[in-house]
């Protein structure tokens, strides 16, 4: 770091942070394994009126447990990735959300005058977001089926958002003991 208040860098290396970190925060009987890495760079100049930060952090999440009755599971790994790239007139960024053998996400986001009229551009892509890695989560649920697909532009302002596009949920089925209808 090297900073005053007229100008300045600070930078942050994020390196194997253990996502068992998490751990107490979590359910009882969930365990959370995985690693987070990256990096962020912040400055600035004339006292603040110009500024730029970036970063870069990517992060793979396994989550397992044992439920009720004491049977193992685990959920689909999750890898995250994150990029931002950010100044005084526009901010940028790419997320990616890979849940391994069941589907992703994928956000590109804009920001032009972010200090300012905050215009928004991107789009939300979830393709093939399965639900059924995650039934051992429910309790006398025997089958759970099912996918969200979606493609959504983002447009408007950050103070009202305008979203646009579709987001699909196909091929539902659950079957269980819990659910009684009355």
């Amino acid at each position: 770091m090297n900073a005053s208040a007229a100008q300045g860098r600070a930078a942050l290396s994020i390196d194997d942070v253990p996502m068992a970190l998490l751990d107490d925060f979590m359910p009882s009987g969930w365990q959370v394994d995985g690693q987070t890495g990256g990096n962020v760079v912040a400055s600035w100049s004339r006292g603040g009126q110009a500024w730029a930060a970036t970063a870069d952090i990517d992060s793979r999440i396994d989550v397992s447990g044992v439920d009720a009755r004491g049977a193992p599971w685990q959920v689909p790994a999750a890898t995250i990735s994150l990029s931002l790239d950010a100044d005084q007139q526009r901010a940028q960024t790419q997320l990616d959300l890979q849940l391994e053998d069941a589907g992703k996400v994928q956000l590109q986001a804009r920001i032009d005058d972010p200090a300012g009229q905050g215009n928004l551009q991107g789009r939300l892509q979830m393709s093939d977001l399965r639900f059924s890695p995650y039934r051992p989560l429910i309790s006398g649920i025997d089958q759970l089926e099912g996918a969200i697909n979606g493609d959504v532009s983002l447009g408007g302002k950050v103070a009202m958002p305008a979203l646009n596009g579709n987001v699909t949920i196909d091929g539902v089925r659950v079957r269980g003991v819990c659910l009684r209808w009355r």
